[in-house]
C-alpha cells in the first residue's frame, strides 16, 4: 500500500491534501491515521468504488465532514468483494479559529492501552453505509470459564459474553470483534497479557 509522502499545501486556501493509494481486497480492510484539530472540516475524493469510514480518537464513527475534537483520526477503507486498486485524496480545511496540521499518515497500528480499559463496549461497529456490506467480523475469544468471563468483563469489555462457536466446536468467551484481521490479532495479543489462550476466531460474514 503506497502513501503520498509529500503533502502539498495550497497556500492561502486552508487546504492541505494528502494521497492514499494501493490495493485492497475483501479479505482485509486497510486503515490510516492522521492528525486533525477541532473545528476543521474533512473532505475526501476518489473515483474508485470503495467503502470509507472515519473514526474519532475514541473509536466513534462520524460523519466525515466536521472534526469534533483534536487528536488522531482513522480512515478505514474496504471493498465488499474482490480486490481493487484505488487512489484517495484527503483534505483538511481550516475554519475560523483552527490551524491546519498537514499529515502524511503511516499504516494504521492499533494502540491498545490498559489505561483505556475496561470499556462499556469493545470492537468495531456495523457500518452505517449500506454499500459497505457484506463485511466480515473477526472475533477475539478465550475459553469459556466463569473466571475468564468475569475477568474479561471487569478488565476489558463489559459486553463480553459466552457463546458456542459451531466451527470451533467449543464454548468460548467473545471479548470483541473487528472488521480488520490485523486489529483483531493485535487486540488478542493485548488481552493475552492477562488472559491465557486469547485468539482470533473464524470471521463471521454480515450481510447487513
Amino acid at each position: 500500500m503506497a502513501l503520498g509522502t509529500t503533502p502539498q499545501t495550497n497556500a492561502g486556501t486552508g487546504l492541505t491534501p494528502f494521497w492514499i493509494s494501493g490495493i485492497i481486497n475483501e479479505a482485509r480492510s486497510q486503515a490510516y491515521a492522521f492528525e486533525a484539530q477541532a473545528g476543521q472540516r474533512l473532505e475526501y475524493e476518489t473515483k474508485d468504488d470503495i467503502c470509507i469510514w472515519v473514526y474519532t480518537p475514541d473509536n466513534q464513527l462520524i460523519d466525515p465532514k466536521d472534526i469534533p475534537a483534536t487528536g488522531k483520526y482513522i480512515i478505514q477503507l474496504a471493498v465488499p468483494q474482490g480486490s481493487k486498486t484505488f487512489e484517495l485524496v484527503v483534505r483538511l480545511e481550516t475554519t475560523a479559529g483552527a490551524k491546519a496540521k498537514p499529515s502524511s499518515p503511516p499504516p494504521f497500528q492499533p494502540d491498545f492501552s490498559r489505561a483505556n480499559f475496561p470499556k462499556k463496549t469493545c470492537g468495531d461497529q456495523k457500518p452505517t453505509d449500506p454499500d459497505a456490506y457484506p463485511v466480515k467480523f473477526y472475533p477475539v475469544y478465550i475459553p469459556l470459564t466463569q473466571s475468564n468471563l468475569t475477568q474479561a468483563q471487569s478488565k476489558f469489555c463489559r459486553d463480553a459474553y459466552g457463546r458456542l462457536y459451531p466451527i470451533l466446536k467449543k464454548e468460548s468467551v467473545q471479548i470483541a470483534s473487528f472488521t480488520d484481521l490485523a486489529k483483531a490479532e493485535k487486540f488478542a495479543q493485548f488481552v493475552s497479557a492477562d488472559l491465557k489462550n486469547a485468539a482470533v476466531g473464524p470471521p463471521t460474514p454480515v450481510s447487513q
